[in-house]
């Protein structure tokens, strides 16, 4: 799991999204626009 970070981990509801290392999302907020 070296290639993966997280993107945003939203609470209370435990959820977190992970994204490649190389991906160019770094926050909730770079999702806009992609598919999902």
């Amino acid at each position: 799991m070296r290639n993966l970070r997280v993107a945003a981990a939203l609470f209370p509801l435990r959820v977190a999204l992970f994204v490649r290392a190389d991906s160019a999302i770094h926050s909730i907020a770079d999702l806009r626009g992609k598919r999902v």
